[in-house]
């Protein structure tokens, strides 16, 4: 296959990713994989200089197995690197660490990412690498860059192992973090503030001080934190219930910096420099101012995989306009996410950087074939432009939003037509707040205009996501169903492009398998009972499902967020709940469930627990005091729920050994089918 002129970096990255992909799944032997990559150049450059044409397919054939080498080698060296930093993991000693992110505040406590970078063994420090999360009650303001001296010793992240929970332990392992620790205030001591002046911690410095000014003008919390998202890419302010309105009403985009906010600086350069003189010493003038406030702007606000991809095109278009080259906007992108994926394969696995991606590629490809289909009159064409492009995202982005966040927003077009403006009106000004907040009549002026402007968009939020059916969820996709989704679209595509019919029986074919597993995953789900004791810490949950239909009991005013996914991967509605046939019993601080044949006492003293024979016993707040109070109790199951302290859960584990006995803080949620024997 012979790569086309307009997108030739497309098959190289697809061959990266492709490495990246089987470097991620399979081992392969280091030393092996570098002597293939070796060889692999090799050939390259001698058939390069004996057939001299770079298009030669052989040339093309051996440049993939080149890019797919280097995935397989890359994602293994930095997982590699990251695992085995040569730290003392095990030893609780003084550290001294580096703070490597900005640190995020909630209720009292600094959260951040560090690098311990010093150990102290006996009377000799050493030299280690040991990347950490470190959440500290310490009151003193810490930023990035920050030195600090603690004695503790990390522990491994862990997941708490509920059904259908976020990886918290594999998401943070693909930034190369494998602990975490806790740290009280007292035992904490500040070293040095900013402790190198590196373009990072002049970028953190600066990003605070527009951040601090800002916020003189912003009266309102929540539209402070609106701001703050947009205009600088900080979403540690943004509570819970503002993230699920933008998330059901499809405006979450908007709250990431993106190439929304590129495009309107790339804008405001282009206005700026479109009168200066076209020769070639005036070109690069351009071309330099252009990449230095694009990637300053993107070092301002964290480097995130939408502004790097977005920074890296308009790089690539400006650089492409001063030497007078045609622009290939996939091309382009592929170039951004092969750069990335080089310098960072792991972020191949961040869902920002799949989003971003899709979403770009998606409004290149089929943007232009939506917005032919009809020319409006010149006062509707802005209008009908939003509505392409939202429609075109969305077609594209929907199948991994499905995957990743299960909700679907019926009025995203609604939303975009309204938000769409209105967030590039915030940008503009934002930008405009950046360069002129030292002029203290204009920096008010501008402060408050953005202040009256996200007013208007999170009232606009509110209102749309109080509507009826602002969302559909739960949907659940597996793996399977979204590859032959993302398959029949593809097919489909190519089918309108090329017209050839293979192509769209492929799609039918696709779309009839898919169909079939959607029919086979829903009789699945409808036959699915599930008697289920969570980990939740501090906190008692326990469910028995049938179908959709759910009983909860929970010593917590709301449902625990940690079961939340599991729940509603079955469509799980409150209202529901209630229909089972089950029947609850209190006696004193106890509760009995009696449903299918089944007996489950949930105790807060077992010595109070009636003589009987339980199918499960769920022990709660240290309920279980001495082994003697268990024997009088016949049981099939001894269920220790994660309102046990660790302390509590480990003495009886090494008192109780039978296979009877589950610890949901140590082994994760219990789960029992309950039409099987128990």
């Amino acid at each position: 296959m012979k790569p086309s002129h307009s997108g030739p970096l497309i098959p190289l990255t697809i061959a990266n990713i492709v490495g990246i992909l089987l470097g991620q799944h399979f081992h392969f032997d280091e030393v092996l994989t570098f002597s293939l990559l070796g060889t692999f150049t090799g050939a390259y450059f001698i058939f390069l200089k004996i057939y001299k044409p770079t298009s030669n397919l052989l040339l093309w054939m051996i440049a993939l197995l080149i890019l797919s080498t280097i995935g397989v080698y890359r994602v293994q060296k930095t997982s590699s690197d990251d695992l085995n930093f040569g730290s003392k993991t095990e030893l609780e000693s003084y550290r001294i660490f580096n703070i490597t992110s900005s640190p995020t505040h909630h209720k009292g406590h600094q959260q951040f990412n560090a690098i311990a970078t010093q150990i102290q063994e006996g009377t000799h420090w050493q030299t280690i690498k040991e990347k950490t999360i470190i959440t500290t009650s310490l009151s003193t303001p810490l930023q990035y860059g920050d030195d600090l001296l603690a004695y503790y010793k990390p522990s491994r992240i862990t997941n708490l192992n509920n059904p259908d929970e976020f990886d918290f332990a594999g998401f943070s392992a693909l930034e190369g973090i494998y602990h975490q620790t806790y740290l009280d205030g007292s035992d904490v001591s500040l070293l040095k503030n900013e402790s190198e002046f590196t373009l990072q911690t002049i970028a953190n410095r600066l990003r605070l001080f527009l951040q601090s000014e800002l916020q003189k003008h912003i009266t309102n919390k929540q539209d402070f934190a609106i701001i703050n998202a947009m205009v600088f890419g900080d979403k540690s302010l943004l509570d819970h219930e503002v993230k699920s309105n933008y998330a059901s009403t499809g405006a979450m985009h908007i709250l990431a910096v993106s190439g929304l906010h590129v495009g309107v600086l790339f804008l405001i350069i282009q206005f700026l420099t479109n009168r200066l003189p076209k020769s070639t010493k005036w070109r690069l003038i351009t071309l330099l101012l252009t990449l230095g406030v694009l990637w300053a702007f993107a070092l301002l606000t964290g480097l995130s995989s939408s502004v790097v991809r977005s920074a890296l095109m308009f790089s690539i278009f400006q650089i492409g306009k001063t030497w007078q080259r045609q622009y290939h906007p996939l091309n382009a992108l592929a170039f951004a996410a092969l750069i990335m994926l080089l310098i960072d394969p792991n972020q191949l696995f961040s869902i920002g950087f799949q989003l971003s991606f899709i979403a770009v590629g998606g409004i290149v490809l089929i943007y232009p074939k939506l917005n032919a289909l009809w020319v409006p009159p010149k006062y509707l064409n802005y209008f009908w432009q939003i509505i392409c492009v939202s429609i075109a995202a969305q077609l594209v982005t929907t199948p991994i939003s499905l995957y990743y966040f299960h909700q679907f927003p019926t009025y995203f077009l609604l939303t975009n037509l309204i938000i769409i403006p209105l967030s590039f009106i915030i940008v503009s000004l934002g930008v405009a707040f950046m360069t002129l907040c030292w002029i203290p009549f204009i920096g008010a002026l501008i402060g408050k205009v953005l202040d009256y402007s996200a007013f208007i968009l999170n009232s606009t939020i509110e209102i749309i996501g109080s509507w009826q059916f602002a969302s559909i969820t739960p949907i659940n996709l597996t793996l399977p169903e979204l590859i032959l989704i993302y398959l029949t679209l593809i097919f489909t595509y190519y089918f309108t492009t090329t017209s050839r019919k293979l192509m769209i029986y492929f799609s039918v074919s696709c779309l009839i398998l898919l169909i079939g597993l959607f029919a086979y995953d829903q009789i699945q789900r409808s036959e699915t009972e599930e008697f289920v004791v969570y980990n939740t810490p501090k906190h008692s949950t326990i469910s028995i499902s049938e179908g959709n239909k759910f009983y909860v009991v929970t010593n917590d005013d709301n449902i625990p967020h940690q079961t939340q996914p599991h729940l509603q991967s079955f469509g799980h509605n409150p209202k529901q709940q209630n229909k089972l046939r089950i029947q609850q019993v209190d006696f004193a601080n106890n509760k009995v469930l009696f449903w299918n044949d089944c007996t489950v006492a949930i105790t807060n003293n077992i010595k109070e627990l009636p003589t009987s024979h339980y199918d499960i016993i769920v022990v709660s707040n240290q309920a279980l005091k001495t082994q003697t109070a268990l024997s009088e109790l016949h049981y099939d199951h001894l269920i220790f729920d994660g309102s046990n302290p660790k302390w509590y859960c480990e003495k009886w584990s090494e008192i109780l050994t039978t296979k009877k006995t589950w610890f949901v803080s140590k082994q994760g949620a219990f789960i029992h089918p309950i039409n099987s024997s128990l």
